[in-house]
C-alpha cells in the first residue's frame, strides 16, 4: 500500500507476491488471510492495467470466500465489486476495436454488480433490523459493520449508474438512442440509500467514507439531468463537499 501511494506500482506488487507466496505455504487456499492478500494483489494489477490476471485471481478469490463465508456475506458483495471494475475497465479497452464485444463485457459487469448490490443491501437491511431490536442501542462493532456495508451497497449503485451511463454512449456511438433512465434511477437508489440511513441517524458527522461515495453518486447523477431539480442537486453537492472539507480539517488538526 505505501508503494502504492509513492507510485511506485513495481515495488508493490513484488511485496504483494511475496506476502502472497508466504500466506500461501503457512495457511493455503482455506484461508480468508490469503485471500485478503491475493485481493490485495489483484487490486494492483488492476492498477497497472493487467486486467486478465487481476480477473483470474479475483475470481478464485471469490471462489474460496464462497466456500468459506455464508452466501450473503459482504466480502462477496465486495469481490463482485472488484471483479465487475476490473470487467469494465476490460470493456473501455475494447470500446475502440470492437464496440459489440465492449457492450457484452458490460452486459457482464451488470450481472455481477447486480448481485453485489443484492447481498450489500440484504446485509444492510439486516443489520438494520437487529439495531431495530437492541432498541437503537447498536454496538459500535454493529454499526461498524453496517457503515461498511453501507459503503460497499453505494459502491455498487454508483458503479451500475456510470456503467449505464457508458452503455449509453456505447449505444450512441452505433446510431442507437437510448434515454438515461436506468442510469437515472440507479443512482436515485444510491441516493435514496443514504438519505434513508442519514435521516435514521446512523450516519454520524465524521462518516466521511460513506459520504465520499454519496457525493460520487450526486455528481453522476447531475451530469445526467438538466430539470428543475439540477439546482437543489447542486446545492446538495456544496453541502456535503463542506461537510467532507471540515471532516478534514478536524482530523488533520487532531493529528
Amino acid at each position: 500500500m505505501v508503494y502504492l501511494k509513492s507510485n511506485q506500482p513495481a515495488e508493490a506488487e513484488n511485496a504483494q507476491r511475496k506476502i502472497l507466496h508466504v500466506m500461501e505455504f503457512s495457511k493455503g487456499w482455506n484461508s480468508l488471510d490469503t485471500v485478503i492478500a491475493a485481493e490485495d494483489l489483484a487490486l494492483t494489477l488492476q492498477s497497472i492495467g493487467r486486467l486478465r490476471e487481476a480477473q483470474e485471481l479475483l475470481q478464485r478469490c471469490l471462489d474460496v470466500r464462497k466456500s468459506l463465508l455464508p452466501e450473503n456475506h459482504i466480502q462477496i458483495s465486495a469481490n463482485l465489486l472488484h471483479m465487475a471494475r476490473v470487467t469494465m475497465l476490460s470493456s473501455s479497452q475494447l470500446k475502440k476495436k470492437d464496440s459489440c464485444e465492449a457492450i457484452s463485457e458490460l452486459d457482464k459487469a451488470k450481472d455481477l454488480l447486480s448481485n453485489s448490490i443484492r447481498i450489500a443491501q440484504h446485509v444492510v437491511d439486516k443489520l438494520k433490523e437487529n439495531g431495530k431490536l437492541k432498541n437503537h442501542k447498536s454496538s459500535r462493532a454493529t454499526e461498524r459493520e453496517r457503515h461498511a456495508a453501507l459503503v460497499i451497497l453505494l459502491q455498487s449503485l454508483d458503479t451500475l449508474g456510470f456503467l449505464e451511463i457508458t452503455r449509453h454512449e456505447l449505444l450512441k456511438s452505433k446510431g442507437e438512442h437510448q434515454p438515461f433512465l436506468e442510469a437515472e434511477n440507479v443512482l436515485r437508489q444510491c441516493i435514496s440509500s443514504f438519505k434513508e440511513f442519514e435521516e435514521g441517524g446512523s450516519i454520524s458527522s465524521n462518516s466521511g467514507a460513506v459520504k465520499v461515495e454519496y457525493l460520487s453518486c450526486l455528481k453522476h447523477l447531475s451530469s445526467l439531468i438538466s430539470d428543475s431539480t439540477l439546482q437543489e442537486l447542486n446545492e446538495e453537492i456544496e453541502r456535503v463537499k463542506i461537510q467532507l472539507s471540515q471532516t478534514h480539517k478536524s482530523k488533520t488538526s487532531s493529528s
